[in-house]
């Protein structure tokens, strides 16, 4: 896995387990502007969204508070190791730029979905 690749893994398991602003570095989008800690709160609410509804291919639109706008779409559901997994596509768009990002999350025993490696 690249190191790139790990950080976004790293930063969005904080960021679906713990909102602290210092963890959702990863929304870096190539223009090199971050996400805030209020648009993350966006985008974990979408992902939240999907997560509880569990339909494979529905997708959230959503805004972030400086404009930023987004999609995120349950690409697939899957296990691991026994436990329930989904795939997550998200598409952040900033001034004619778009930046996609996939991740998987898994559910642990305690409940919370967190960034499967």
């Amino acid at each position: 896995m690249s190191f790139r690749l790990c950080a976004i893994a790293a930063a969005l398991t904080a960021t679906l387990a713990m909102p602290a602003q210092a963890q959702l570095l990863f929304m870096i989008t190539r223009s090199g502007a971050k996400l805030t800690a209020e648009d993350m709160a966006t985008v974990r609410t979408s992902v939240g969204r999907l997560l509880a509804q569990q339909k494979v291919g529905t997708a959230d639109g959503w805004t972030a508070s400086n404009g930023v706008t987004g999609e995120t779409t349950l690409a697939r559901l899957f296990e691991s190791d026994g436990y329930p997994c989904a795939e997550i596509k998200l598409l952040v768009s900033r001034a004619g730029r778009q930046t996609p990002y996939t991740f998987n999350v898994c559910k642990n025993t305690d409940g919370q979905w967190l960034i499967a490696p």
